[in-house]
């Protein structure tokens, strides 16, 4: 049978070529052809306890199943041993990057879905800055859900590194789109997603400038400092020469100097949140009182702005 998930699958330098073995009461009974017509034999209740397609082809009337041959050029004949040692004796070795992608596109070829999995893990112990992006890529292709949501963490944890990378700035627009829109990318600022935007579309600034505004209504404008806002952005050319970018500015601008913002609904990116506790209290007087713990710098403050406007709010957090 398939081994099971928690399987050894070891990266390796060197290459060690498994083949099944015959007895006398279990003589081979199926032979795998792969690319260039290279031969290997095997047996049919393995690859049936294993996999479902084989479960299906070895039960059907095709002629795989009556001959006893099965065609799968699709597959290398290295690809193909690896494969089968992972069957039959629940371990593989992966000597490089090529090697684990082989293994999770045939392993998903032939159902082999607990191969996938440990190919994956190995996989991301390779996983850089370099190629993440063309891994999350593959993972997507081959539905290694395991394997995108660790590359997803790895990509927002890294972010302003992996945007200076060739492969970032690759991407199309609705992909670079996707990445800057999440809530989960850690930056330093706000500020860091404008200049992303700016050095992908500067790569190729004449086909790409097109997509620039629609990239630019993903920077949370009220989250950057005015002085930003009135020394870089404003005065960048892909701002000022579009209307509706000068105007996301100008709004923004207005509600950072407006005193009263409590009912804006657009939050920070996760990385760039102050967690506080929050605490309501009554004096001896009986007047409303919110304190504020600041965890992080390990601060209490006193609630200064007028506390009508937030009492509501507030009282639901002081539990």
């Amino acid at each position: 049978m398939e081994a099971s998930s928690e399987a050894a699958c070891n990266i390796s330098s060197t290459t060690q070529v498994f083949v099944p073995q015959e007895t006398s009461d279990r003589p081979f009974d199926v032979t795998l052809v792969v690319e260039g017509g290279k031969a290997l034999k095997a047996h049919k209740c393995v690859l049936s306890a294993a996999s479902p397609f084989f479960h299906k082809l070895f039960n059907s009337d095709m002629g795989e199943s009556n001959q006893g041959v099965v065609q799968l050029e699709m597959l290398t004949e290295l690809g193909l041993r690896d494969i089968l040692e992972f069957v039959y004796t629940g371990s593989v070795q992966i000597s490089t990057e090529d090697n684990a992608q082989e293994l999770i596109a045939m392993a998903d070829y032939l159902f082999l879905p607990h191969l996938k999995t440990v190919a994956g893990r190995v996989l991301l112990q390779m996983l850089n800055a370099s190629n993440c992006i063309s891994m999350y890529y593959f993972a997507e292709r081959y539905r290694c859900e395991e394997l995108i949501a660790d590359i997803k963490k790895f990509i927002f944890v890294n972010f302003t590194t992996i945007a200076k990378t060739e492969q970032f700035l690759s991407l199309s627009s609705k992909e670079v789109k996707m990445f800057i829109s999440s809530d989960e990318i850690v930056v330093s600022a706000e500020e860091d997603v404008f200049e992303i935007i700016i050095t992908w579309t500067d790569c190729r600034k004449s086909e790409r400038k097109k997509y620039f505004a629609d990239l630019f209504r993903e920077v949370r404008l009220v989250y950057v400092s005015h002085d930003y806002l009135h020394s870089d952005i404003i005065t960048n050319d892909h701002v000022n020469s579009n209307d509706g970018c000068m105007d996301l500015v100008k709004d923004a601008l207005k509600f950072i100097d407006c005193k009263n913002n409590l009912h804006y609904t657009l939050t920070p990116r996760k990385s760039l949140e102050t967690p506080v506790i929050v605490v309501y209290m009554k004096d001896d007087d009986q007047k409303d009182n919110v304190l504020c713990y600041y965890p992080r710098e390990d601060k209490w403050t006193r609630f200064q702005s007028a506390i009508s406007s937030y009492i509501d709010v507030v009282r639901v957090l002081s539990w």
